[in-house]
């Protein structure tokens, strides 16, 4: 496969892999601080839910009551589900853990690999390199997956609503892989080594050879 040896045609491939760890690096970091803000002020008194009633709510499940008629019938009444209170019960701080953690998790890890492609990128690291693009690789299979998955979801419930975000994941991937081929293409640039010229004069001409 033949790769590109510049990027978009502005940048050389050390240069905008560089711009591109950044760009995540900073794209990354916002998110992390917005999960983080966002977080603190839920679980916050003044800001989250109050901490009775829903949060400590659970459902029982329905019930049959028999009741005893005036001719000596029965009659079974079935009564619904019932929302009562447990100690048990998730409170809301427990809750929104559980909703953002995982997010700042999966954030404090995209900042770590970005990090390794800046740092790779600068310092020319190839090893470094292949660490972004394995990982790259996952999150980009990840990412088709879950647009496969909405997209037959949104057919199956008839949501074509769902059918917008399986084209912005599928935004997100086109523009993932071609970051991922820029940062290829540069770390095959590295395993070559570095391109000298060398002037072979002849009587009747001069040759240019370049010899990596």
């Amino acid at each position: 496969m033949k790769l590109p040896s510049s990027c978009l045609g502005v940048l050389n491939l050390r240069q905008g892999s560089f711009v591109i760890g950044v760009v995540q690096l900073t794209i990354n970091c916002l998110s992390l601080v917005g999960f983080i803000i966002t977080w603190a002020v839920l679980s916050s008194p003044a800001g989250g839910p109050p901490s009775v009633d829903l949060s400590t709510a659970v459902e029982r499940p329905p019930s049959t009551v028999d009741i005893p008629q005036p001719d000596g019938s029965i009659i079974t009444q079935t009564t619904g589900p019932l929302m009562v209170h447990s100690e048990e019960a998730l409170s809301s701080n427990t809750f929104f853990a559980l909703l953002f953690g995982p997010a700042v998790l999966v954030s404090l890890v995209h900042v770590a690999f970005s990090v390794v492609l800046v740092v790779g990128a600068r310092r020319e690291q190839p090893c470094l390199l292949l660490t972004w693009l394995v990982y790259q690789a996952v999150v980009l299979v990840l990412s088709l997956l879950s647009a496969l998955a909405t997209f037959v979801l949104a057919l199956h419930m008839s949501e074509y609503v769902l059918l917008a975000a399986v084209g912005g994941v599928l935004g997100g991937s086109v523009l993932l892989a071609f970051c991922f081929v820029v940062v290829l293409a540069y770390r095959r640039e590295l395993l070559r080594g570095p391109t000298h010229t060398v002037v072979v004069r002849q009587p009747d001409m001069v040759k240019m050879v370049n010899i990596a």
